[in-house]
């Protein structure tokens, strides 16, 4: 009887893992040591900024000059957006720049695979970092061609994109994080031509790793994990695969979610309608829920609570929505009546958005302007700006009945 042939164990090349992990770390310093200036509005790195850290990586955008956003810069938004997920990195209190996070050591401790996987499994699972929320669309078609075509390591095969050198897309963000994760090189060939630039990828070894751990996790049990665990169960399969009998990994800890103290305290939250010169203060209790904080709102400007409503707290691509269970069909917002407002770590000059009729678009800017020790027997308003406008204007009499009388004399009833 013939011998059955052992499928062979899946391993990443340590020498390319530990690339992505060198540029990462060289990343976190850069921001950090050198105390880079973050948008106001977005809180994303700063032209300059990202053109000096894009030098850094061995994977670069050919840009001669610092007159591009972040969103340009497919591997810095992928990192920013790691090391503020994971805490890796944090926001300063003013928002303006970065500091180590609470995992910062507990990710520069890991071994470089458990780090590796991190990356890997992110970038195939979690595609909120790119500005094309649907983009893995244009993973799986790469995927689908992986396994028709079935290449071997070291070859070269047509490419399926056009790269568009000036412009971001969904397809150069994703062939730039396989090059970042050492999972393809790309061959262009010949000089830039209009805006189109011809390619061919070379497969490297870590493909074949990343395509089988996609099809034995993903499309063979896909389905049995919690929404928002996918990611913590998927790293904690990989790791099962690539390294079997190992019982604790360090990055396990960094799923974990941060212990957030719900304090007695009040919060003075100022309430400004977009486009009008109109606020409301309230102040609540950090164990009030956003949904008591909806209803203060509709109450404080005379709304008649008959439509659905979010809340939006954060800058993209990290923003978290908040709503009721009628418009979660998703599953990505989290409830109002399960999170206080001390869940958010409300801080002075701390700001979110509420938006209220997804129809008429309401839009609310809210800004913590005082915390105080102490409690309120309920949400009170305790500041009004000038009045505000009605939710459903009424029609003027004269041009309403002039309206009705155009109406009738063009109505030409069918018998």
């Amino acid at each position: 009887m013939a011998k059955q042939k052992k499928t062979p164990a899946i391993q990443i090349p340590s020498g390319d893992a530990e690339i992505i992990c060198r540029d990462f770390e060289a990343f976190c310093k850069y921001l950090v040591e050198h105390k880079a200036k973050l948008s106001k509005t977005t809180a994303h790195i700063g032209k300059k900024d990202c053109f000096e850290l894009n030098r850094l990586f061995h994977r670069k955008e050919e840009y001669e000059k610092a007159t591009r956003f972040q969103k340009h810069y497919p591997v810095i938004h992928f990192f920013y957006y790691a090391a503020l997920k994971y805490h890796i990195l944090e926001l300063n209190a003013a928002e303006t720049g970065m500091v180590y996070g609470r995992n910062y050591t507990l990710f520069q401790n890991a071994p470089i695979l458990e780090r590796y996987t991190l990356f890997l499994l992110n970038f195939l699972y979690d595609v909120n970092f790119l500005r094309d929320k649907y983009a893995l669309s244009h993973i799986r078609p790469f995927f689908q061609w992986y396994e028709t075509t079935k290449p071997e390591t070291g070859n070269v095969y047509p490419c399926m994109y056009g790269v568009f050198p000036d412009e971001y897309s969904s397809e150069k963000g994703i062939t730039a994080h396989l090059e970042e994760l050492r999972l393809i090189r790309i061959q262009r060939k010949g000089e830039m031509q209009a805006a189109f630039v011809p390619w061919e990828i070379e497969v490297l070894p870590a493909l074949n790793a990343a395509f089988r751990l996609y099809h034995e996790i993903h499309i063979r049990e896909e389905g049995i994990w919690e929404k928002e665990k996918k990611i913590e169960s998927f790293f904690l399969k990989s790791m099962d695969v690539l390294e079997p009998g190992q019982k604790k990994y360090t990055l396990s800890e960094i799923f974990m979610p941060a212990q957030i103290e719900i304090l007695d305290q009040t919060v003075d939250l100022e309430v400004s309608m977009r486009y009008y010169d109109c606020s409301r203060t309230i102040r609540m209790n950090q164990r009030n829920s956003l949904y008591d904080l909806h209803m203060m709102i509709q109450e404080a400007f005379d709304f008649d609570n008959d439509h659905l409503y979010e809340f939006y707290v954060g800058k993209e691509p990290l923003q978290k929505t908040y709503s009721v269970p009628e418009s979660m069909g998703s599953g990505a917002a989290e409830s109002v009546y399960k999170t206080a407002l001390g869940k958010l770590s409300p801080r002075k000059g701390m700001k979110f958005t509420y938006l209220f009729d997804f129809g008429d678009s309401w839009w609310f800017e809210i800004k913590v302007v005082k915390i105080a020790d102490g409690s309120v027997s309920k949400p009170v308003i305790v500041k009004s700006k000038n009045p505000a406008p009605m939710q459903y204007p009424m029609w003027d009499e004269e041009y309403d009945e002039e309206y009705d009388e155009d109406y009738d004399e063009d109505y030409d009833e069918e018998e």
